[in-house]
Formats: structure tokens, C-alpha cells, sequence
């Protein structure tokens, strides 16, 4: 079985704006391994959209990514709410697809916004120290 994962919106973005750094290869990883899924939930996705299009990405290459997050994903139901938990609405549907797919891990570069969700059982680290973590790079 999968082990699930969550990736905040910063990530998505900054893989998909550069095919240099932690972000990339994490989700190039993501694309070929059996051990880990990224988890989803519909309003995550839209998060992750909404995101991309704010930034300019050009609408064709966020089809294609996007399409590629919901081949290769698992798609999570919310079960259950979480909010308000953290500061920002927006972080709490990270957190909230974290908790409802049982995922440890939230991957994010924005650690601080996550403040007490270990007491959840849920690490909040960044791509490189996931991928050093998990023995992908050094």
C-alpha cells in the first residue's frame, strides 16, 4: 500500500515554474514511485488551480499538469472538517485533506503556516528534506 502525502500549493507552483529544485524532483519522483501517492481533495485541487492561474501560468500547461495530478493521484473524500484550525482558510484545506487521507506528511515550504498540526500526527517539511529523508538525495 501507497503512503500517502499532501503537497501544499507553494509546491505545485514552484514545480511546475522551474524544472530546477526540490519542488521538481519531488514531483518527478512522485510520478515514479510505488511507495508514495500524493492525496487530494476536490477543494485542494481547486486551491492548486486557482493558484496556477494566479501566477500566470499559461492554461494549456495547467490542464496538462493538473490532468497528470488527477491520473496519478488519490482522490479523498472530506470526511470530516477541520476548520478553522490555522490562520489561513487557504492552509486549511491542506490540512484538511492531510487529516481525511490519513497522510503524516505535508509537504510544504511554508512550515510556520502549520503550526501545531504535529500535535495531529502530520510533519510538515519541505521537498528537500523529504526527498533527503527518504533517501532520494543526499
Amino acid at each position: 500500500m501507497k503512503t500517502n502525502i499532501v503537497i501544499d500549493t507553494n509546491v505545485i507552483v514552484s514545480a511546475i515554474k522551474s524544472r530546477n529544485g526540490a519542488s521538481f524532483k519531488l514531483m518527478e519522483f512522485l510520478g515514479n514511485t510505488e511507495e508514495f501517492q500524493i492525496a487530494v481533495t476536490v477543494p485542494l485541487f481547486f486551491e492548486y488551480e486557482y493558484a496556477l492561474v494566479k501566477v500566470g501560468i499559461n492554461r494549456s500547461k495547467i490542464d496538462d499538469y493538473l490532468g497528470w495530478i488527477c491520473l496519478s493521484s488519490k482522490k479523498q473524500k472530506v470526511n470530516f472538517l477541520w476548520r478553522p484550525f490555522l490562520k489561513d482558510v487557504k492552509d486549511d484545506c491542506v490540512l484538511e485533506a492531510a487529516l481525511n487521507c490519513s497522510s503524516k506528511f505535508i509537504i510544504s515550504y511554508n512550515k510556520n503556516d502549520f503550526n501545531n498540526v504535529n500535535q495531529l500526527g502530520i510533519v510538515v517539511i519541505d521537498p528537500k528534506e523529504f526527498l533527503k529523508q527518504i533517501g532520494v538525495i543526499k
